[in-house]
């Protein structure tokens, strides 16, 4: 009797004896209810047992089939029927081998055994699966991933029928063979910190049908004095590909420490040599198919610069395969399969940190005698990432310095740190100025910039007097990571940029923009021939003045000064410039302004508060001892809050250079 005919015969039998019971009542009242439904349970596991020899829990049985919706444990329907039945078709993935849940015993119920299942199913098929998902660890759920691989092998109707890898159980009966191992080109020839990459290729050349079960490799470090044996300080982990898909990973913990001298005939007699055992593989292949495979590693982020410089060595030991008549081999490379790798360092994040363009110039500002300032933009800089590597910043220090009260404390009420227009930051000022940012987390991308803004709130002045001035400059990156997991003591930082410095005052005069061209106007060069030395230049420049705070102003009229730096006791300052601008100390000049709109008397100009004026500087009578190209630069405005009183403070340009004359040629 054939082996189907007998299990037809068991089964006829198993049949009968179930009729047999529903219909034998008077015995069946004779005993318990569950005395009866273990009978039941058991001649229903010997059916379902005879009828998956029978070819009953194969997935034609089930295929083709759609499953449309996610599925975990608790749902119920007859697609979590269908799914069972589809994973028992498989003997990797089936869910039991005996009673509910086996093949033929199949429920409309998603319970822990089907959880179970679905997670080996994800672990077979992990390149399509987790890999993709940035996963490792098998789930129970049959989400879409799961559901687009399993909706995929289904369509086809039979799991068998292509070429190539696959996870069935349906070896043909025919003899098979591994007819060659040869060796081809593998992606990687060095692998790159924090990156992965296949090492070591090989493409097997298949006689018959065969199922691949086990593949082993060894390898071992280059044996240098300094560089480390153990693989834990060089890989994560180490996988298997086959015609590009992972199909086996060994975490590193997993290597396995052997003493036996494999294939590795390039070894340099390193202490230490691994196995890596990829084992469970079950892929099938057809006659005359030539599946190409690839060894590669995932290696850490920062090696050791010892380590950085070995070279490691990889070569295929044995495939274990079974073919259609369940004879196991294993075949050996006729010639060698051996590689040799090394690696290359990370690309490390590159910061450097300047003045940006939009940063403002120095200048007056107006604060509060007895209450907290405006909030002003007293500093913006900028980060640029030089190297491509993407790059956070969580912790930068800036450093405040005041002059005239030394007690910083004392002078500014906050500190604020915006990134773009979001505020990431707000501190006190302690004593000495540093101030940290923890904690901002901006993000700035490989080659891109990002623009911060320190702005400052102020206390009054009688926590600090009138006068006081303030400056910001960069100190510090304190704390960073790279894409690469490289800190900021990795990194390379330069740049340590710093603001023009304000003054503050509750009251007092602040110098505006010239209303006419921006930069002011000189007359033509006057040349008068003989003699020579009578030739003389005239220059003037027009600017905008303003009274800020609850009090008029006074300067005094007719008071310039031409002088190397501002005065405090002049109506004005000013000095002569020659084209590169550099101050010129010789040749004789004079000079005057007037302040339109403003009252003149007693000899002053009475400046209200609140009110803006148009000033005017001319200076005439410019007689050089050598020809050339001059200009004239104001250099401050003197004035005094008491009436008709001699300056006792200035007012000086924010910008020296848009506080010039245009050029004038002069003769000596």
């Amino acid at each position: 009797m054939s082996i189907a005919h007998n299990i037809v015969a068991k089964l006829s039998v198993a049949f009968v004896a179930v009729a047999m019971l529903f219909t034998l009542t008077v015995p069946a009242q004779a005993q318990t209810a569950e005395e009866l439904q273990q009978m039941i349970d058991n001649l229903m596991a010997q059916v379902a047992s005879l009828t998956a020899q029978l070819g009953g829990g194969s997935a034609s049985s089930v295929c083709p089939y759609t499953w449309t919706r996610s599925l975990n444990v608790g749902a119920s329907g007859m697609d979590v029927m269908k799914l069972q039945q589809f994973l028992n078709s498989d003997a990797d993935t089936r869910i039991a081998a005996t009673g509910v849940g086996s093949a033929g015993m199949e429920t409309e119920y998603f319970g822990a055994l089907t959880g179970a299942a679905v997670a080996k199913f994800q672990t077979k098929y992990r390149s399509d699966i987790l890999t993709p998902l940035g996963l490792v660890t098998a789930t129970p759920f049959f989400g879409p991933s799961t559901m687009a691989k399993a909706n995929a092998l289904c369509a086809s109707a039979m799991m068998d029928d292509n070429k190539g890898p696959s996870t069935s159980s349906g070896l043909g009966n025919d003899e098979g063979s591994i007819e060659s191992i040869d060796e081809v080109s593998s992606d990687e020839s060095n692998l790159n910190e924090g990156e992965e990459g296949g090492v070591l290729g090989f493409e097997v050349e298949i006689e018959g049908d065969v199922e691949i079960n086990r593949i082993d490799v060894f390898a071992e470090v280059d044996d240098d004095t300094t560089a480390s044996d153990n693989a834990d300080d060089y890989f994560v982990r180490a996988f298997l590909l086959a015609d590009g898909d992972e199909v086996a990973e060994i975490d590193v913990d997993d290597f396995g420490d052997d003493d036996y001298s494999g294939n590795v005939s390039n070894g340099a007699g390193a202490d230490t040599e691994y196995r890596l055992r990829f084992s469970n593989l079950s892929l099938v292949y057809e006659d005359g198919d030539q599946p190409e495979f690839q060894v590669g590693f995932e290696v850490l982020g920062n090696l050791d610069s010892a380590d950085l410089a070995a070279d490691w060595y990889v070569a295929l030991d044995s495939i274990r395969f079974v073919d259609g008549q369940g004879f196991t081999d294993t075949e050996t490379p006729g010639s060698t399969v051996e590689d040799i790798f090394g690696f290359q360092a990370e690309d490390v994040a590159e910061l450097r940190v300047s003045e940006a363009n939009s940063s403002p110039e120095g200048t007056t500002l107006e604060v509060e005698t007895d209450d907290e300032s405006d909030e002003y933009e007293i500093f913006v800089f900028e980060i640029e990432e030089k190297e491509g590597v993407d790059a956070t910043v969580n912790d930068l220090t800036l450093t405040i310095t005041t002059l005239g009260s030394t007690t910083e404390s004392d002078v500014i009420d906050e500190a604020i740190l915006y990134h773009g227009s979001t505020e990431v930051g707000s501190e006190n000022v302690p004593n000495g100025g540093a101030v940290q940012f923890e904690n901002i987390g901006v993000d700035i991308d490989g080659d891109d910039t990002e623009t911060f803004t320190l702005a400052l709130v102020f206390k009054g002045t009688e926590d600090h007097g009138e006068g006081t001035t303030v400056s910001v400059a960069f100190t510090s990156i304190d704390d960073a990571e790279d894409a690469n997991g490289n800190d900021e003591g990795d990194m390379s930082i330069s740049g340590t940029p710093s603001s023009e410095s304000f003054t503050l005052r509750s009251a007092g005069v602040v110098l505006g923009a010239a209303p006419t061209d921006g930069t002011g106007s000189s007359d033509s060069t006057a040349i008068v021939a003989d003699p020579i030395d009578s030739s003389y230049g005239t220059m003037f420049l027009e600017f905008d003045i303003t009274v800020f705070g609850d009090d008029d102003v006074w300067v005094k009229a007719n008071d310039a000064l031409r002088a190397s730096s501002a005065s405090t006791t002049k109506g004005v300052t000013y000095r002569i410039e020659d084209s590169n601008g550099t101050a010129v100390t010789t040749g004789t000049s004079t000079a005057s302004y007037d302040i339109d709109g403003a009252d003149l008397d007693n000899g002053y100009y009475e400046l209200q508060a609140g009110e803006t004026y148009t000033m005017t500087l001319n200076v005439t009578s410019f007689n050089p001892a050598a020809a050339g190209a001059f200009q004239a630069q104001l250099l401050s405005v003197g004035f005094n809050d008491a009436e008709d009183t001699i300056a006792d403070d200035t007012a000086t340009p924010d910008d020296a250079a848009e506080y010039e004359s245009d050029d004038v040629f002069v003769q000596s």
